[in-house]
């Protein structure tokens, strides 16, 4: 099974690179090494779907050798802001949701724990993998959600392919080629939510909006909406229920008749 960087981590990473596109990536990582692969580490791919829970970010978010402390603890609160994330860990300290993101010492770890220094460790919540929700970071206005055809070797690309190959529209490789089959399947997708639009040839704001929109009916286990089917047999008429009861008006009336036929 090919393992992938779940939806919300590819998310985040899309929108870091937009903000910091002169990054240094040297100490990025997301599929676990040999060394991961002997732990219980999110590194691994989940064994149903192939999905990492995981990612780790260089932290020379503006270039080799440049300043980032600032920068790093702006995206811990990005981070900790959205509803996929799970814990951080990064210069020794690891840092949950579950305890109001207070950092507290890794050295539970032990002494061959990997402090973490040259970059931090993301890690998402199993139960949010697939979200969607927009990642906003402070002063960056690139907007990467959006691509069109010819595109080749953009994360907006892949993002896009994964979802709607995930909802079976997409049934090519993910390549990060914004061809005529990733232009076909959006295309597809448009109109089974209802849209009038004759390409697919770009992902645009509203191309988007509608995407996404099937995705989380995707999510929720609604899938495509199929076609309506034939009415079926009237059933069989069933057996006659208890009398309820009466109100004081017809109390009255049935002693009336009653008097009237022992009369």
């Amino acid at each position: 099974m090919a393992w992938f960087l779940n939806r919300a981590l590819t998310n985040f990473r899309n929108a870091v690179n937009a903000a910091y596109p002169n990054r240094d990536k040297t100490s990025d990582g997301t599929i676990g090494d040999a060394a991961h692969q002997a732990t219980n580490s999110d590194h691994n791919p989940d064994p149903d779907d192939g999905s990492v829970d995981a990612w780790d970010m260089d932290v020379e978010v503006n270039g080799k050798g440049k300043p980032y402390a600032a920068d790093v603890a702006a995206l811990k609160k990005v981070f900790e802001a959205h509803e996929s994330s799970h814990y951080w860990i990064h210069n020794d300290q690891i840092s949950f949701r579950s305890e109001g993101w207070k950092p507290r010492s890794y050295a539970y770890a032990g002494a061959k724990r990997n402090r973490h220094t040259q970059h931090v460790h993301w890690n998402s919540r199993e139960s949010h993998e697939t979200s969607n929700k927009p990642w906003v970071i402070p002063g960056s206005e690139v907007n990467v959600m959006f691509c069109k055809r010819g595109d080749k070797g953009t994360d907006a690309v892949e993002t896009l392919q994964r979802m709607l190959a995930d909802m079976g529209y997409y049934k090519g490789a993910i390549d990060k080629d914004y061809g005529p089959a990733t232009s076909a399947a959006l295309l597809a997708c448009r109109l089974a939510m209802g849209s009038v639009v004759t390409s697919g040839d770009v992902y645009s704001p509203a191309a988007y909006t509608q995407v996404h929109k099937a995705y989380a009916r995707w999510a929720a286990g609604a899938g495509k909406e199929g076609p309506r089917g034939p009415q079926g047999v009237q059933g069989v008429k069933g057996d006659k229920g208890d009398p309820g009861e009466y109100t004081p008006a017809e109390v009255v009336r049935l002693i009336a008749e009653h008097l009237s036929k022992a009369a």
